[in-house]
């Protein structure tokens, strides 16, 4: 009997690293390939994330899957720069 190949892993990005990042990123971290863009995270605190590489809103936009972790303030800003790279049938959920 022959084993399926492994399924690819989901690409997900996220949008945000603050608590709520984090946590989502922890969780998913298994499951996932994630990409996280957060413009006030220190620069190399990902480094210490294995399952997670930074990047900009455009390459966080390309994946199927982007999670919003942002504060509720500047959520209407984020989601303005966002959209224009988003692609039609890209799934954006929030975490609030």
């Amino acid at each position: 009997m022959s084993v399926p190949p492994p399924s690819p892993r989901l690409s997900i990005g996220l949008v945000g690293f603050g608590a709520f990042g984090r946590l989502i990123a922890r969780h998913l971290a298994p499951y996932a390939a994630l990409t996280i863009h957060d413009p006030y995270l220190p620069a190399g605190r990902l480094a210490a994330e294995p399952t997670a590489v930074a990047g900009d809103l455009r390459s966080v936009a390309a994946c199927p899957v982007v999670i919003l972790a942002t504060p509720v303030a500047s959520l209407a800003e984020v989601v303005q720069a966002l959209a224009p790279h988003l692609r039609p049938g890209t799934l954006v959920v929030d975490v609030g």
